[in-house]
Parts: C-alpha cells; sequence; structure tokens
C-alpha cells in the first residue's frame, strides 16, 4: 500500500463526522470523483486504533450500483503501488456479509505475497503469440 501520509487522497478525505479522519494518515473514507461518479471509499492500510488487522482494506461504493473494472482500478492505483497485487474474494456463501448493496472490496494481506495465477492461464502478453503462450505453458506446467 502506498506509505503514509496519503496527502495525495487528502482533498478527497472526509474530515468531520462519524467518519471523519485527520489530514495524512493511512486510513479513513474518502468520497472520490471518477467518470461523474462519486465513489464512496473507506480505506485502511492494515493498522488502526485497535491494534494490527493484518489487511490492507479498500471498499468502494456507489448508491446506484456496484463499481465497474475501471473505477477499481482507479482506485486501487490511489491507495496501492502499481505493481501490487490487490485482490478481491468471493467467500463462501455462509461468511457473505453485504452492508451495502453496491460495494466491492479489495483487500491485501500485510506482509505476505499475494500469489498469483501463471500469466499463460489469463491469455496472451501484448505482443505475444499463441506459440508463445503455449511455450511458456510447457516452461511452468508442474510435472
Amino acid at each position: 500500500m502506498r506509505p503514509a501520509p496519503w496527502a495525495h487522497l487528502d482533498r478527497f478525505r472526509i474530515r468531520k463526522g462519524e467518519l471523519g479522519s485527520p489530514l495524512g494518515v493511512p486510513y479513513g473514507a474518502f468520497i472520490l470523483i471518477d467518470r461523474a461518479q462519486h465513489l464512496m471509499v473507506i480505506a485502511t492500510d492494515g493498522q488502526d486504533e485497535r491494534g494490527h488487522t493484518g489487511w490492507e482494506h479498500v471498499s468502494v461504493s456507489l448508491q446506484r450500483r456496484c463499481p465497474n473494472w475501471p473505477e477499481m482500478c482507479s482506485v486501487k492505483e490511489l491507495f496501492w503501488m502499481p505493481e501490487e497485487a490487490v485482490v478481491q474474494y468471493h467467500p463462501p456463501r455462509s461468511d457473505y456479509i453485504s452492508d451495502h448493496p453496491f460495494t466491492l472490496h479489495l483487500w491485501r494481506p500485510v506482509g505476505v505475497t499475494v500469489p498469483m495465477p501463471p500469466a499463460w492461464t489469463v491469455g496472451r502478453r501484448p505482443g505475444q503469440t499463441q506459440a508463445d503462450v503455449l511455450a511458456e505453458h510447457d516452461r511452468e506446467r508442474p510435472p
């Protein structure tokens, strides 16, 4: 996650009320304007007033629909470094918690590298041929 202070986010930070937070701290609530949408964002770097949670977390909400991929990418770039991987989880149904119908979450465990599938399982990189993908598959495939 981007290190504190989060000065680049302070102009979007909610400063007063139940969700208010001081300038620069690596947690808080923010109202971001992205492509004319007002995204409600709540974020933490894995530390809070009760201690270490072990998870960096950002929730993103809209009033009438779920955030889309470009909106989630914009939020990811504001809170994390470009080469950091974050995830969205789909937990077992018995673990579902929904405080708002149009909220998505980004997560990253603190101090742990997020496992990533091999690129060849996703598709071709720009400029890569199908033969390149198959060769990568053969090199990386478990025995």
